[in-house]
């Protein structure tokens, strides 16, 4: 009888690490939409700031984005709504001086902890934001 319940416990326990582990595994396949993407960088050689952070973040009434611009100096962030189909990102980017972004639209893609995209209108080309810490970090 103690080897039947040696057994029993013994299939037990391999069962339930089998399944914490596929439910780990499934829970890391699935990609996180909320967190901080950038690709801004100090020029040292120009002593300025260069690049693109946007913040995604996520409140009752759906996904707002955080979104600040440099082209040398820093521009002055902003909080906007934003639209998320699947992994597809919809940002509206107000027309305001201070920010330094191009005003209009910018769509990505959320992939592989990167968010691909660009913004609409705009002389610069597509952008891949890394999710990491901000630079400002």
């Amino acid at each position: 009888m103690k080897k039947l319940f040696a057994v029993l416990g013994l299939y037990v326990c391999c069962a339930y690490g089998v399944t914490a582990g596929s439910i780990a595994a499934a829970a890391e396949s699935t990609a996180r939409i909320t967190g901080l993407y950038s690709d801004m960088w100090y020029l040292t050689s120009k002593q300025q700031i260069v690049g693109t952070e946007i913040f995604i973040m996520q409140n009752q009434l759906g996904y707002v984005a955080m979104v600040q611009c440099a082209t040398g100096a820093a521009g002055t962030p902003f909080v906007v709504p934003m639209t998320l189909k699947g992994s597809s990102v919809t940002i509206e980017i107000p027309a305001r001086a201070d920010s330094l972004c191009c005003a209009g639209r910018f769509t990505g893609t959320i992939v592989e902890k990167q968010l691909r995209g660009q913004f609409e209108d705009c002389k610069n080309g597509p952008l891949v934001l890394m999710r990491k810490n901000s630079y400002w970090q």
